[in-house]
C-alpha cells in the first residue's frame, strides 16, 4: 500500500524542509511518506493500471486512482487476473518507480485481465504501452489489447493489434466490430491512445506520441462496459500474445501535446 501521508494524525503530504522538496521518510527504518508523481491530466484520470504492485500494493491488476485518490474518479475498477502472467521486472518507464517496473505477460490462448465492474464515460481517452508481434490474427480479424466489451452489445471502444498494424476499433451498438482507424507498426514496444469526442463523433488514433489517423462515428456515444485486458474475454475470443503496461482511461480528449507528454515520460 502506499505509505502513511501523516505522523501522530499531522498530514506531512507536500512536505519540505527549508524550502527543498520531500521525496521519503523514513522512522526506524520503514518509509511513512512516499511522494507520488501523479500522470498528465490526472483529474480527468477515471482509472490507471501501472502493473506496479511493488510500490501500490493490492493485487498486480489494481486500479490505483482508488488508492491514491484526487481523481476525477476514485472508484475502484480493479481488475482480476485470469492467466497473464505478471512480471515484477519486465515493464516499461513507470511514472514512479522509473524504468523496468512490473506489467503483465499473455499468451494469446487463454489470458485476460477484466474490470470487476464496468466503467461509464463518455468523452474519452484510452491507451496502453504493448509489447507484441504485431502480426497476429484472430477469428474477427483484430487481437484485442485493451478496451470494453460487454453482452449484450453496448456501445464500445477497444485498441487492437493485427497483421503487422495497431488498430481503434469502435461498436455503435448496431454494427459489428468497425475497424475505423489501422495504422502499420514494427514489431516492438510502442504505447497506443485512442480518443472519441461525444460532442461531435471524432476519433483519433495515436501511436508513440503521434496521431496517425482520424475518423468519424456517431456522436453522442455513451460507454458502459466492463474493460478488457490481452483478450476480449467476454466472448472468449480475440486473444492476444503481448505484454502490456500502463494502461488508463480518461472521461476527456487529451490533446497531442499530452499525449505526446505521456509518451515521452513512460518511454523505455
Amino acid at each position: 500500500m502506499i505509505p502513511p501521508t501523516s505522523i501522530d494524525g499531522t498530514d506531512i503530504t507536500g512536505a519540505t524542509i527549508d524550502g527543498t522538496d520531500v521525496t521519503e521518510i523514513t522512522v526506524d527504518g520503514d518509509v511513512v511518506f512516499s511522494a507520488v508523481t501523479l500522470p498528465v491530466a490526472y483529474s480527468n484520470l477515471v482509472a490507471w493500471y501501472p502493473f506496479d504492485s511493488a510500490t501500490y500494493g493490492g493485487s498486480n491488476a489494481d486500479d490505483v486512482t482508488a488508492i491514491i485518490g484526487g481523481s476525477g474518479d476514485d472508484t475502484a475498477y480493479d481488475a482480476s487476473v485470469f492467466g497473464a502472467t505478471y512480471i515484477s521486472n519486465g515493464g516499461l518507464t513507470d511514472i514512479n518507480k522509473g524504468a523496468n517496473s512490473g506489467a503483465f505477460d499473455f499468451d494469446g490462448s487463454n489470458d485476460a485481465l477484466q474490470t470487476d465492474s464496468k466503467i461509464a464515460f463518455g468523452s474519452h481517452t484510452k491507451m496502453c504501452w504493448i509489447d507484441a508481434n504485431y502480426n497476429q490474427t484472430a477469428i474477427s480479424s483484430v487481437t484485442h489489447i485493451f478496451g470494453g466489451k460487454d453482452s449484450p452489445k453496448p456501445e464500445y471502444t477497444f485498441i487492437g493489434i493485427h497483421n503487422g498494424t495497431i488498430r481503434y476499433v469502435l461498436d455503435d451498438g448496431n454494427i459489428s466490430i468497425d475497424r475505423i482507424i489501422t495504422h502499420s507498426v514494427s514489431n516492438g514496444k510502442h504505447h497506443a491512445a485512442i480518443t472519441y469526442d461525444r460532442s461531435d463523433g471524432s476519433c483519433e488514433l495515436f501511436v508513440d506520441g503521434t496521431s496517425v489517423g482520424t475518423a468519424s462515428k456517431p456522436s453522442g456515444l455513451n460507454f458502459d462496459a466492463q474493460q478488457e485486458f490481452g483478450a476480449s474475454f467476454t466472448e472468449g475470443v480475440r486473444f492476444t500474445d503481448a505484454t502490456i503496461d500502463d494502461a488508463r482511461i480518461y472521461d476527456t480528449v487529451l490533446s497531442q501535446s499530452q499525449i505526446n507528454q505521456i509518451y515521452q515520460n513512460t518511454q523505455p
